[in-house]
Protein backbone atom coordinates (compact mmCIF):
# COMPACT_ATOMS: atom_id res chain seq x y z
CA UNK A 1 0.00 0.00 0.00
CA UNK A 2 0.95 3.47 -1.21
CA UNK A 3 -0.24 6.39 1.35
CA UNK A 4 -0.42 9.80 -0.18
CA UNK A 5 0.26 11.69 2.62
CA UNK A 6 3.12 9.47 3.60
CA UNK A 7 5.05 9.66 0.21
CA UNK A 8 4.07 6.38 -0.80
CA UNK A 9 5.10 4.57 2.64
CA UNK A 10 5.11 2.02 4.04
CA UNK A 11 5.52 1.14 -0.04
CA UNK A 12 7.11 -2.66 0.08
CA UNK A 13 7.82 -2.62 3.64
CA UNK A 14 4.23 -2.84 4.59
CA UNK A 15 4.73 -6.06 6.62
CA UNK A 16 7.50 -4.96 8.65
CA UNK A 17 5.99 -1.84 9.24
CA UNK A 18 2.63 -3.66 10.47
CA UNK A 19 4.46 -5.91 12.28
CA UNK A 20 5.83 -2.73 14.31
CA UNK A 21 3.11 0.28 14.36
CA UNK A 22 0.00 -1.90 14.07
CA UNK A 23 -3.74 -0.31 13.10
CA UNK A 24 -3.32 2.19 15.80
CA UNK A 25 0.18 3.22 14.38
CA UNK A 26 -1.62 4.30 11.28
CA UNK A 27 -4.23 5.73 12.73
CA UNK A 28 -1.93 8.00 14.53
CA UNK A 29 0.70 8.86 12.33
CA UNK A 30 -2.78 9.99 9.76
CA UNK A 31 -4.04 11.81 12.48
CA UNK A 32 -2.11 14.88 11.40
CA UNK A 33 -3.57 14.71 7.81
CA UNK A 34 -7.34 16.13 7.96
CA UNK A 35 -7.20 16.64 4.35
CA UNK A 36 -9.08 13.62 2.79
CA UNK A 37 -6.73 14.23 0.05
CA UNK A 38 -3.86 13.06 2.21
CA UNK A 39 -5.66 9.72 3.27
CA UNK A 40 -5.65 8.72 -0.49
CA UNK A 41 -4.05 5.39 -1.09
CA UNK A 42 -3.05 2.66 -3.44
CA UNK A 43 -3.06 -0.72 -2.43
CA UNK A 44 -0.92 -2.70 -5.44
CA UNK A 45 -1.00 -6.72 -5.68
CA UNK A 46 0.92 -8.41 -8.32
CA UNK A 47 0.47 -11.67 -10.35
CA UNK A 48 3.54 -13.53 -12.06
CA UNK A 49 3.05 -16.03 -14.27
CA UNK A 50 6.18 -18.50 -15.99
CA UNK A 51 6.17 -21.54 -17.83
CA UNK A 52 8.78 -23.94 -19.46
CA UNK A 53 10.26 -21.46 -22.29
CA UNK A 54 9.86 -18.27 -21.01
CA UNK A 55 13.35 -16.11 -19.76
CA UNK A 56 11.61 -14.20 -17.37
CA UNK A 57 7.80 -14.44 -15.63
CA UNK A 58 5.27 -12.08 -16.96
CA UNK A 59 3.94 -9.94 -13.68
CA UNK A 60 1.03 -8.12 -13.91
CA UNK A 61 -0.25 -5.45 -11.13
CA UNK A 62 -3.74 -4.91 -9.80
CA UNK A 63 -4.06 -1.25 -8.58
CA UNK A 64 -6.56 -0.55 -6.11
CA UNK A 65 -7.44 2.99 -5.45
CA UNK A 66 -9.54 4.25 -2.06
CA UNK A 67 -8.76 5.48 0.83
CA UNK A 68 -7.81 5.36 4.64
CA UNK A 69 -10.34 5.40 7.50
CA UNK A 70 -10.02 7.51 10.50
CA UNK A 71 -11.12 4.72 13.38
CA UNK A 72 -10.50 1.22 13.06
CA UNK A 73 -13.66 -0.74 11.19
CA UNK A 74 -14.56 -4.36 10.84
CA UNK A 75 -12.80 -7.32 11.81
CA UNK A 76 -10.05 -8.44 9.94
CA UNK A 77 -10.43 -12.09 8.87
CA UNK A 78 -7.17 -14.35 7.86
CA UNK A 79 -7.05 -14.03 4.12
CA UNK A 80 -7.32 -10.56 3.94
CA UNK A 81 -4.38 -7.76 4.39
CA UNK A 82 -4.00 -5.99 7.28
CA UNK A 83 -5.01 -3.08 6.87
CA UNK A 84 -8.21 -4.50 5.90
CA UNK A 85 -9.97 -2.47 8.49
CA UNK A 86 -8.58 0.69 7.89
CA UNK A 87 -8.60 0.54 3.64
CA UNK A 88 -12.16 1.97 1.92
CA UNK A 89 -11.60 0.93 -1.83
CA UNK A 90 -13.05 3.03 -4.36
CA UNK A 91 -16.43 1.76 -5.58
CA UNK A 92 -17.05 -0.79 -2.45
CA UNK A 93 -19.94 1.39 -1.27
CA UNK A 94 -17.98 3.25 1.73
CA UNK A 95 -16.88 -0.16 3.05
CA UNK A 96 -13.68 -1.03 4.81
CA UNK A 97 -12.62 -4.73 3.01
CA UNK A 98 -13.19 -5.93 6.45
CA UNK A 99 -16.46 -4.25 6.80
CA UNK A 100 -17.53 -6.38 3.72
CA UNK A 101 -19.00 -10.11 3.71
CA UNK A 102 -16.83 -12.64 2.12
CA UNK A 103 -19.05 -12.96 -1.00
CA UNK A 104 -18.89 -8.91 -1.26
CA UNK A 105 -14.85 -9.28 -1.01
CA UNK A 106 -14.73 -11.63 -3.86
CA UNK A 107 -17.50 -9.93 -6.06
CA UNK A 108 -15.47 -6.61 -5.35
CA UNK A 109 -12.37 -8.43 -6.15
CA UNK A 110 -13.44 -10.02 -9.13
CA UNK A 111 -15.01 -7.69 -10.89
CA UNK A 112 -12.54 -4.63 -10.32
CA UNK A 113 -11.43 -3.32 -13.78
CA UNK A 114 -7.28 -3.63 -12.94
CA UNK A 115 -8.21 -7.49 -11.35
CA UNK A 116 -9.94 -8.37 -15.06
CA UNK A 117 -7.11 -6.70 -17.06
CA UNK A 118 -4.87 -8.29 -14.87
CA UNK A 119 -6.39 -11.89 -15.29
CA UNK A 120 -7.02 -11.60 -19.26
CA UNK A 121 -3.45 -10.49 -19.38
CA UNK A 122 -2.08 -14.44 -17.59
CA UNK A 123 -4.65 -16.34 -19.56
CA UNK A 124 -3.39 -14.72 -22.91
CA UNK A 125 0.22 -15.09 -21.78
CA UNK A 126 -0.68 -18.82 -20.91
CA UNK A 127 -2.75 -19.15 -24.02
CA UNK A 128 0.58 -18.17 -25.84
CA UNK A 129 2.60 -20.46 -24.20
CA UNK A 130 0.26 -23.25 -24.86
CA UNK A 131 -0.20 -23.62 -20.88
CA UNK A 132 -3.74 -25.64 -19.69
CA UNK A 133 -6.35 -23.03 -20.28
CA UNK A 134 -7.20 -21.27 -17.28
CA UNK A 135 -10.68 -21.48 -15.75
CA UNK A 136 -12.67 -18.31 -14.45
CA UNK A 137 -11.88 -17.20 -11.27
CA UNK A 138 -13.25 -15.10 -8.41
CA UNK A 139 -9.76 -13.99 -7.29
CA UNK A 140 -9.38 -16.11 -4.06
CA UNK A 141 -12.78 -15.99 -3.32
CA UNK A 142 -12.79 -19.92 -3.36
CA UNK A 143 -9.43 -20.53 -1.56
CA UNK A 144 -10.27 -17.93 1.46
CA UNK A 145 -13.81 -19.31 2.02
CA UNK A 146 -12.14 -22.88 2.26
CA UNK A 147 -13.07 -24.06 5.35
CA UNK A 148 -9.94 -26.42 7.57
CA UNK A 149 -11.35 -29.54 6.81
CA UNK A 150 -11.03 -28.71 3.00
CA UNK A 151 -7.64 -27.17 3.75
CA UNK A 152 -6.00 -30.43 5.30
CA UNK A 153 -7.85 -32.86 2.64
CA UNK A 154 -5.57 -30.98 0.07
CA UNK A 155 -2.75 -31.19 2.26
CA UNK A 156 -3.33 -34.59 3.04
CA UNK A 157 -3.74 -35.72 -0.69
CA UNK A 158 -0.45 -34.12 -1.25
CA UNK A 159 1.43 -36.12 1.41
CA UNK A 160 0.08 -38.99 -0.33
CA UNK A 161 1.17 -38.24 -3.87
CA UNK A 162 4.58 -37.22 -2.37
CA UNK A 163 4.97 -40.34 -0.61
CA UNK A 164 3.59 -42.43 -3.76
CA UNK A 165 5.98 -40.53 -5.85
CA UNK A 166 9.03 -41.85 -3.50
CA UNK A 167 9.77 -38.36 -2.41
CA UNK A 168 11.54 -37.33 0.80
CA UNK A 169 11.31 -34.92 2.98
CA UNK A 170 13.65 -32.20 3.13
CA UNK A 171 13.07 -28.95 5.51
CA UNK A 172 15.84 -26.99 4.31
CA UNK A 173 17.16 -25.85 0.76
CA UNK A 174 21.02 -26.84 0.55
CA UNK A 175 23.20 -24.42 -0.34
CA UNK A 176 23.64 -25.77 -4.22
CA UNK A 177 20.52 -26.94 -5.53
CA UNK A 178 21.56 -29.64 -7.73
CA UNK A 179 18.62 -31.46 -9.10
CA UNK A 180 16.55 -28.93 -8.77
CA UNK A 181 12.55 -30.47 -9.57
CA UNK A 182 14.27 -33.04 -6.68
CA UNK A 183 15.23 -30.63 -4.34
CA UNK A 184 11.93 -28.69 -4.41
CA UNK A 185 9.51 -31.44 -3.98
CA UNK A 186 11.25 -32.55 -1.17
CA UNK A 187 10.86 -28.75 0.64
CA UNK A 188 7.02 -28.78 -0.66
CA UNK A 189 6.64 -32.06 0.76
CA UNK A 190 7.95 -30.59 4.20
CA UNK A 191 6.42 -27.53 4.39
CA UNK A 192 3.00 -29.93 3.62
CA UNK A 193 3.83 -30.87 7.56
CA UNK A 194 4.30 -27.17 8.56
CA UNK A 195 0.52 -26.28 7.20
CA UNK A 196 -0.42 -28.64 9.18
CA UNK A 197 0.86 -27.13 12.26
CA UNK A 198 -0.47 -24.00 11.06
CA UNK A 199 -3.78 -24.79 10.82
CA UNK A 200 -4.31 -26.21 13.73
CA UNK A 201 -2.53 -23.52 15.11
CA UNK A 202 -5.37 -21.20 13.38
CA UNK A 203 -2.94 -19.45 11.67
CA UNK A 204 -4.63 -19.86 8.28
CA UNK A 205 -3.14 -16.92 6.26
CA UNK A 206 0.54 -18.28 6.73
CA UNK A 207 -1.08 -21.68 5.71
CA UNK A 208 -2.51 -20.46 2.41
CA UNK A 209 0.45 -18.65 1.62
CA UNK A 210 2.63 -22.00 1.87
CA UNK A 211 0.28 -23.75 -0.05
CA UNK A 212 0.53 -21.76 -3.10
CA UNK A 213 3.92 -22.21 -3.15
CA UNK A 214 3.68 -26.27 -2.77
CA UNK A 215 1.01 -26.28 -5.41
CA UNK A 216 3.39 -23.95 -7.70
CA UNK A 217 6.05 -26.93 -7.16
CA UNK A 218 3.10 -29.52 -7.84
CA UNK A 219 2.56 -28.04 -10.92
CA UNK A 220 5.89 -26.76 -12.44
CA UNK A 221 7.35 -30.08 -11.92
CA UNK A 222 4.47 -31.51 -13.51
CA UNK A 223 2.73 -33.52 -10.87
CA UNK A 224 -0.55 -31.59 -11.72
CA UNK A 225 -1.88 -29.37 -14.48
CA UNK A 226 -3.47 -26.12 -13.66
CA UNK A 227 -6.71 -27.21 -14.38
CA UNK A 228 -6.38 -30.27 -11.99
CA UNK A 229 -4.71 -27.38 -9.47
CA UNK A 230 -7.80 -25.12 -9.80
CA UNK A 231 -10.15 -28.00 -9.30
CA UNK A 232 -8.40 -29.11 -5.84
CA UNK A 233 -9.37 -25.49 -4.42
CA UNK A 234 -12.70 -25.78 -5.48
CA UNK A 235 -13.25 -23.74 -8.36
Amino acid sequence: IAINALNGFPGPYLKDVNAWIGLEGYLALMARYPDPADRRCIVHESLSFMAPGMPMPETFDVAIHGTLADRVRGERRNDMMRLAPLFIPDGGGGKTYAEMTLDEYAAFYANHPSSVLAYEGLVAVAQAHAVDALPDVTWGANVSGMSDEQLLCIVNMYRVRFAADGVVMQEAWPAYPVELNRTAKRHAYAMLHTILQQVRAGKREQALRQLGFVQGVLWTTGMYTLAEIWTHDGH
